[in-house]
């Protein structure tokens, strides 16, 4: 007996994907802009390439239940929902890839955060002992100076002295304090202890950002291995051919 095929079962206008969403099932690629598409387009794109396969014998098991040469609701949704949870993983990490952001002509790209925390603490101590010692200043104290003025006469005739005679033998007194002051006495003896405590802590952040071309290949080359490949591969290409693993079998290939 002849299995039908996938255009059989459901027709060239029948819906597998187009199922999605309507009761919270959604696959990974929903909320990704560059692959947003009505998804009953995907299915036209199945059924044209794969709709001349015969069926699964899963999808062969509901047909059998719906009683005829169609599926039909409750099973419809059912094979749906199947297809998705059985692809969701591969699908995730396929949409990963398609939608990833990067430079064609960048082979290295790093980003690093770093955090340095620089943190001291301690003392320095530093004891001084003075044993039989006394310092002692005295702050009242006088100071004294010649008097240098002179005296000049009216006709003065004096070769040895032409700039005047001194007025006398006085001399300038100057005392700081009161004259009775011996002076202020400052002492220093006994045990001296200085201590210094430190405390310091310095956060930093950082973010190294490089990226660039290792030498491995020359831009050119890798711009054109990304145009072969976006040329040779399509999204929903792999998505039709993912269901179409599921629900039919390969064999008039």
């Amino acid at each position: 007996m002849r299995k039908k095929t996938l255009i059989e079962v459901y027709g060239f206008f029948g819906t597998i994907c187009g199922l999605w969403g309507s009761d919270g099932y959604i696959p990974p690629w929903a909320n990704v802009p560059e692959l947003n598409i009505s998804y009953d387009k995907i299915d036209k794109l199945l059924f044209t390439n794969y709709g001349d396969r015969p069926i699964s014998r899963y999808l062969e098991e509901y047909l059998k239940l719906s009683g005829g040469d169609h599926l039909v609701d409750p099973y419809l949704k059912i094979v749906s929902n199947y297809v998705l949870d059985m692809c969701r993983l591969s699908w995730a990490r396929l949409t990963a890839d398609f939608s990833a952001e990067y430079n064609p002509a960048e082979n290295y790209s790093m980003t690093e955060d770093e955090t340095i925390n620089d943190a001291e603490s301690g003392s320095d101590d530093t004891e001084r002992t003075y044993e039989d010692y006394k310092e002692t200043e005295k702050l009242g104290h006088t100071v004294e100076a010649d008097d240098t003025s002179n005296i000049f006469g009216f006709d003065n005739n004096d070769t040895l002295n032409p700039g005047g005679v001194k007025d006398g033998a006085a001399a300038n007194t100057t005392t700081y304090g009161k004259p009775t002051d011996t002076g202020d006495t400052r002492e220093i003896e006994g045990s001296h202890t200085d201590t210094t405590t430190y405390g310091h802590t310095l956060d930093r952040t950082r973010n190294l950002t490089r990226s660039g071309n290792i030498g491995t290949m020359t831009s050119t080359q890798m711009i054109r291995d990304d145009t072969a490949y976006w040329s040779a591969e399509n999204f929903f290409d792999r998505i039709a051919a993912d269901i179409a693993a599921i629900l039919t079998i390969p064999i008039y290939e």
